[in-house]
């Protein structure tokens, strides 16, 4: 008879085996069916780590593939509350007359730009004949 491949989400390194030893991979990551090591046990999408411990990707990040590679940050002008965000679509765009930092987690990072005013991560609107606002804020 053929030997059992262990199933997804597991690993098995011992040659030989007789019993069903497979180990479960550690939290936030999967491995495929028959993974015969540790590092088979690959970080999910929207989490980052190695060595056995994947962290959530957090607010202002994401992260689009399997495997130990760090969260992507929201681009300029963008903005995203959610944690473990597994693509760029999480992040939203700030008002079209404001501007955020890259990596931004909040909408109150969006401020307006100079000669607009407004809420931090409200709308913004030009500042009226006869007035002016030098920066951005």
């Amino acid at each position: 008879a053929a030997c059992t491949l262990c199933p997804v989400n597991t690993y098995l390194a011992a040659k030989g085996s007789t019993t069903n030893a497979c180990v479960a991979c550690h939290a936030n990551s999967q491995s495929e069916e028959g993974s015969n090591n540790f590092n088979d046990c690959q970080c999910n999408l929207g989490y980052t780590g190695s060595s056995g411990s994947c962290t959530i990707c957090g607010a202002g990040t994401y992260k689009e593939t399997l495997g130990s590679s760090a969260c992507k940050k929201c681009s300029k002008d963008t903005y995203s509350t959610a944690t473990g965000a597994t693509s760029s679509s999480t992040c939203q765009a700030c008002d079209g007359n404001a501007e955020a930092p890259v990596g931004s987690g909040a909408a109150s990072a969006c401020v307006c730009n100079a000669g607009y005013s407004g809420s931090n991560g409200g709308a913004c609107t030009a500042c009226t004949a006869g007035t002016y606002q030098k920066v951005a804020g």
